[in-house]
């Protein structure tokens, strides 16, 4: 398992190796990361801690070294193209972790975090449209300012009326719409 380089991250890492160790209670688990030595010191049923290489070069041919183990699967928690690479060179047989920034190809179960990101996704966009349908349906204050401005509208009978749209996605900017 392959730990993210800071402090506060690799503490909030910790219940995702917990659950991993939980899930497969047989595997040798071993975990790498600059933190590891100091806050998985105690934690039970880690076979190896190890910290990475200052350099670049250095980090690439511990992957290299790690490939040796023959690991079924790596957890690559940090969200950089050099981890994902690490954990190719290291040859582990299923790699897992963020599909993006041109990761994608170096992960052999991309859709491990794909398809849960997309039903975040639709989950949040559900709530988001249900709580604004709720809030112009339910919201006495809203309805009552709606009609006022629909029945004190100075439309004359000859000009079709104008809609203005603000998404709020268009940085700012308004388009009228006719």
């Amino acid at each position: 398992m392959r730990l993210p380089n800071w402090l506060g991250d690799t503490v909030m890492a910790v219940p995702t190796l917990r659950a991993l160790r939980a899930a497969l209670p047989a595997a040798e688990l071993w975990c790498v990361g600059p933190w590891v030595s100091d806050i998985l010191e105690s934690e039970p049923g880690i076979a190896r801690r190890l910290a990475p290489p200052r350099r670049v070069a250095g980090r690439l041919a511990q992957a290299r070294r790690l490939s040796q183990a023959a690991f079924d699967l790596a957890v690559i928690l940090p969200n950089s193209f050099e981890t994902a690479l690490a954990g190719r060179l290291a040859r582990a047989r299923w790699r897992v972790g963020y599909a993006a920034d041109g990761r994608g190809f170096l992960a052999t179960a991309w859709w491990m975090s794909f398809f849960p990101g997309i039903a975040m996704l639709l989950t949040v966009l559900a709530v988001n449209l249900m709580g604004d349908w709720l809030r112009d349906h339910l919201d006495p204050k809203l309805r009552q300012a709606g009609r006022a401005t629909v029945t004190d509208a100075p439309l004359e009978a000859s000009v079709e009326p104008a809609v203005g749209v603000a998404p709020a996605a268009s940085g700012g900017r308004r388009a009228g719409l006719r």
